[in-house]
């Protein structure tokens, strides 16, 4: 079965709430704000796959993460705008709205063919992400807030189980610090109807990005491959709050 069967879904552009954005909400230390936007992806999953949409077609994901005072709501479409390279973009909306009103993001994955390997322990995928996340302070204009660039790996060792990996530098313009990111998930889909995974996203300068993050969530499909329902759970290394995340997700839609 190739990875793109098991992947979780063409993945989306980051979030893109900046480490001042983390400072004026009470979300800070959730695991939506815990790394560096652009180094996380759409539903359910933060870590993305070495896959794209197919070109010319398109998907749009909502989802809501949520803490018992506050909560951030996203809208992102994505496209495949040629084979093997997709491109995203993503609006933020955090509630209350404090010093940041709204936060942007752009994202380009490139996955060629060439980066695939079929071997005896299963089929492996390479790519590459790069994206920038901007916000919006109240009374001023949008700017941008961080930057990442993401080797991407996914491998596939049996039929109904695969696992990814994201290594690159994150870097933080308020801080203008940079950090190693590193993030790993394995997903497991027993069948058509869902899946269901666990993910653990690290960085070298917890002080600026957050600390570690654990996340477990699961996919149930209304219909395969088109429509989908996500929930996630995940906390923050030294929180003991858990941010709560509930998603729809539409794919495959042809332009």
């Amino acid at each position: 079965m190739p990875l793109s069967a098991l992947r979780r879904l063409p993945a989306v552009p980051a979030r893109t709430l900046s480490r001042c954005l983390q400072r004026s909400l009470p979300l800070a230390g959730a695991a939506l704000l815990a790394l560096p936007p652009t180094a996380q992806a759409g539903r359910p999953l933060a870590t993305d796959d070495a896959g794209t949409a197919k070109h010319g077609t398109c998907q749009v994901e909502l989802w809501q993460d949520r803490q018992p005072d506050a909560r951030d709501t996203v809208l992102a479409p994505a496209c495949g705008v040629a084979e093997g390279i997709e491109f995203g973009l993503e609006y933020s909306r955090p509630s209350p709205r404090t010093d940041i009103t709204g936060g942007a993001g752009a994202a380009m994955k490139w996955v060629p063919s060439a980066l695939s390997w079929k071997t005896p322990a299963g089929e492996v995928q390479a790519g590459l992400k790069l994206a920038a996340g901007f916000i919006k302070p109240r009374g001023g204009s949008l700017r941008q807030a961080d930057a990442s660039a993401l080797v991407l790996l996914s491998w596939a060792p049996a039929s109904t189980v695969a696992a990814h990996l994201n290594l690159g530098p994150g870097y933080d313009r308020a801080s203008g610090k940079t950090a190693a990111l590193g993030h790993a998930a394995v997903v497991y889909a027993p069948g058509e109807r869902g899946l269901l995974f666990a993910e653990t996203l690290h960085n070298s300068r917890s002080a600026v990005f957050g600390g570690a993050t654990r996340v477990v969530g699961g996919r149930v499909w209304i219909k395969p491959e088109v429509l989908g329902i996500d929930l996630t759970a995940a906390r923050t290394q030294g929180s003991r709050q858990t941010t709560w995340g509930i998603g729809l997700g539409w794919y495959g839609i042809a332009f």
